[in-house]
């Protein structure tokens, strides 16, 4: 029986000849470690990384009811919400069906906006369509990584928006299948869940319409939404997935999408030095007396003072 495999990280889930994400033959660059390790014991690498695989026998498990379970309140761009499924080596199905088991895996996140980013809340786009969720992110990231999605297993979207890069890519255009060149430049990644219209024309409406697109351009993946659907379902590792996170529906062009969009919303950009120095600026005209006392009457606003100081 083959075997699907999945990278510390999570990012995807691949087969040995029906693999679950990135798992393509050629070589994936190193793991980079998490600055902030969940609180599970087993160790997880960097989001960044390419998928590793797990087991294909998945055992059955019921949809999801996202309505069973409280919102979380989140903040974008922490470590721990793509870190992955946790575990070391070899992802099994008992893994994949612990972590799509839990509740709060399927919880609607309330999602906070990282300092700098703030600004941008009343933009916040596509998430009352599409709530996102810690099993949805981690299955858009798999999909994320994923060759297998093209016509000849060696294009993913992290071919153009690599990570490693910005989540871009250094060349002057985008190259697809059979090395073909596209005639633009690919677009960063990062902080998509603040706009509306894709693409450099804008022609795709939403980031679910972006996500699928690449996948039946003849020069990106080279493939049909078709196949892609056929390819994805095959592999018991994205089937369970997909059934758990999403109903009777299962896998779906439009799921696959709803699946990469939520893992690409959830990739900001975090503060720059100017956004710590606009947070501390309304205390720079505060005399030290006026500082002292305000940690004895506002405890919390003297603490973000603190914080941002620091």
């Amino acid at each position: 029986m083959p075997k699907l495999l999945r990278t510390l990280s999570g990012l995807c889930v691949c087969v040995t000849s029906l693999t679950l994400s990135g798992c393509s033959n050629e070589p994936t660059p190193p793991a980079k470690p998490v600055t902030v390790k969940p609180i599970v014991p087993p160790e997880v690498t960097d989001p960044t990384d390419p998928p590793s695989k797990t087991d294909d026998s998945a055992a059955p498990v019921k949809p999801a009811d996202s309505n069973a379970t409280a919102s979380a309140e989140v903040l974008l761009g922490s470590p721990e919400l793509t870190a992955g499924i946790p575990g070391d080596g070899a992802l099994t199905a008992e893994q994949i069906q612990a972590w799509l088991e839990k509740p709060e895996n399927h919880a609607p996140l309330e999602i906070v906006l990282p300092m700098g980013l703030m600004a941008g809340s009343k933009q916040v786009q596509g998430i009352a369509d599409n709530l996102m969720t810690r099993a949805k992110i981690e299955l858009g990231r798999q999909l994320y990584y994923d060759t297998r999605l093209s016509a000849d297993n060696t294009i993913s979207c992290a071919s153009c928006h690599d990570p490693d890069e910005g989540f871009a890519k250094h060349t002057q255009f985008g190259i697809g299948i059979k090395g073909q060149m596209g005639g633009r430049n690919s677009p960063v990644c990062f902080n998509r869940i603040v706009s509306g219209a894709q693409f450099w024309d804008g022609r795709a409406a939403s980031l679910e319409e972006q996500a699928i697109g690449p996948i039946a351009n003849p020069i990106e993946m080279g493939n049909t939404h078709e196949k892609a659907v056929e390819t994805i379902a095959s592999i018991p590792g994205y089937a369970v997935q997909f059934r758990v996170i999403f109903g009777d529906e299962g896998v779906t062009i439009d799921n696959i999408g709803r699946a990469i969009a939520t893992f690409e919303r959830a990739i900001v950009t975090g503060p720059a030095p100017f956004d710590y120095y606009e947070a501390v600026r309304p205390f720079l005209v505060m005399k030290p007396d006026d500082l002292a006392s305000l940690k004895d009457d506002d405890a919390e606003l003297y603490a973000k003072y603190e914080a941002a100081k620091a």
